[in-house]
């Protein structure tokens, strides 16, 4: 299969799958007072980031798009809030008409700290804040977080000073130009959400910057709404409620994951079929060392059984010991005639033969032994050992 007829593939089965299970949006429950506001007072003029993908962005046609847009539009299904988008070139604009209340909300990660300053609604999602640096510089933050920091402007910098105390935070207004920064040497590492650390590196293809790591702290994004507008407020969160779990959870694998299916479909396919004919090789491969090793053992242990009764049967001491420890492994029967001590004292005594050797044949057994351990062993030798009784016995080794 091609990488493009996979690619085809896919996408008829995301259509297949979108028409057969399209969500069902829930309109919420507006009172009287509620309705009539929104009908006398829509659409609502709407700030934002127009370059903060994949969370949202002003696109080439003016329009609010991402991840953020696509939340509001299900606001809107539930709620009949209309939304006016006001054009601006970075966030510091945005932000700067909000408070000039030119911008009936905007939308942002803070938290109101003064009172009727502005509200704040229910979070729509939450991103896990991260770091990128130079491939050359070192990854640690902690070393990091003592030298200069950049952040792009509306970036809840109250957090990171409470994770980080002695930040020396320098706002920019884009996350083009705060990495950018990174290159220039106007800060050494630049914070941001992960999901748009990843997505724009990609997009502006800076192979010199990586992902330094995870911060730990979460972003909660969600919308201001400027004190004048305060009854808007209870109508966004019952709409932001209404969103439910499943259909949060599809729109945020919509912009975080499927751009990457979309663009490298082929090549995941391609990856998981050979990593699975990897597998299926591998396991025929253990099955066949398995069956081989079970054939090998089973051998094994058939020709010690022949071994020990032979051994078991035979008028001659057989025996199997460790070098250079000495250890014995096996004794037959026939060393308690032999010697006088049993095999499991032979077991429990290393080198028990040396030990009963006649101290006149303790050199000569010392010599051979040394032989042994230098693999030099030889053919036999005789000698003169104590038998447990006391009676001297000769001894003819093989």
């Amino acid at each position: 299969m091609s990488p493009s007829s996979i690619r085809t593939t896919f996408i008829l089965l995301a259509m297949l799958l979108a028409t057969t299970h399209a969500p069902a949006y829930e309109t919420v429950s507006l009172s009287d007072d509620e309705q009539r506001y929104v009908a006398e007072n829509s659409p609502f003029t709407l700030c934002v980031d127009p370059a903060f993908m994949p969370f949202e962005q002003i696109d080439v046609n003016g329009q609010h798009a991402g991840l953020f847009a696509d939340f509001l539009a299900r606001v809107t299904e539930n709620s009949g809030v209309r939304f006016k988008l006001v054009s601006t070139p970075d966030y510091a604009q945005s932000w700067k008409r909000f408070t000039a209340r030119q911008c009936d909300l905007i939308t942002s990660t803070k938290t109101p700290v003064v009172s009727g300053e502005y509200l704040a609604t229910q979070s729509f999602f939450s991103s896990e804040m991260g770091y990128a640096v130079s491939t050359h510089n070192s990854d640690d933050f902690t070393v990091l977080s003592r030298q200069r920091v950049g952040v792009v402007s509306g970036t809840n910098v109250d957090v990171l000073k409470k994770m980080y105390p002695g930040l020396d935070i320098s706002e920019v207004d884009s996350i083009r130009t705060g990495l950018e920064g990174i290159v220039s040497g106007d800060w050494n590492t630049f914070i941001a959400p992960l999901e748009i650390l990843r997505y724009q590196l990609k997009l502006l293809g800076m192979e010199q910057l990586k992902i330094g790591g995870a911060l730990g702290g979460y972003s909660y994004y969600k919308l201001l709404v400027n004190e004048s507008r305060s009854p808007l407020l209870p109508v966004l969160n019952k709409a932001i409620s209404a969103i439910s779990e499943r259909e949060r959870a599809n729109l945020v694998h919509q912009w975080l994951h499927v751009g990457v299916i979309e663009h490298e479909t082929s090549h995941y396919v391609m990856g998981l079929f050979v990593a699975a004919l990897l597998l299926l090789v591998l396991l025929y491969r253990y099955r066949h060392l398995w069956q081989r090793s079970q054939q090998l053992q089973e051998t094994l242990t058939d020709s010690e059984k022949r071994f020990e009764r032979l051994a078991d049967n035979a008028p001659d001491m057989l025996f199997r010991m460790t070098l250079p420890e000495g250890v014995y492994e096996y004794v037959s029967p026939a060393a308690t005639d032999i010697f006088g001590y049993t095999p499991e004292e032979f077991l429990a005594t290393p080198q028990l033969v040396a030990k009963l050797t006649h101290n006149a044949w303790s050199d000569y057994v010392s010599e051979r032994w040394s032989c042994a351990i230098a693999g030099d062993a030889p053919l036999g030798c005789e000698f003169q050992v104590v038998h447990k009784s006391g009676e001297l016995r000769w001894l003819s080794q093989r």
